[in-house]
């Protein structure tokens, strides 16, 4: 695991959409976490999401609606931190 995870508010496009949103000012967190990669495993609350593509241009990376439909209202922060590889991303 990283120093410090990645957190950042989840907005209700992302909700919505299925999909982890980053703000602009978190690009260069997210590069020094990810490095490069256009694709990384994603576990999503401990359920492992399988490989996801890294859309830079529009800061995000699909999770599924279904993922994100039920995340309560109380949940409203991503926490992405690096796991043996694998992006872990919680929520709080």
């Amino acid at each position: 695991m990283s120093d410090r995870p990645v957190e950042f508010e989840i907005t209700s496009r992302a909700r919505q959409y299925g999909y982890v949103i980053w703000p602009k000012r978190r690009d260069p967190n997210l590069r020094e976490l990810l490095g490069e990669r256009e694709r990384i495993d994603v576990v999503l609350n401990g359920r492992s999401l399988g490989e996801r593509r890294v859309d830079w241009k529009y800061r995000r990376i699909s999770v599924g609606p279904t993922a994100t439909w039920g995340l309560g209202e109380d949940q409203n922060k991503f926490l992405l931190d690096l796991d043996a590889g694998k992006l872990s991303v919680s929520t709080a």
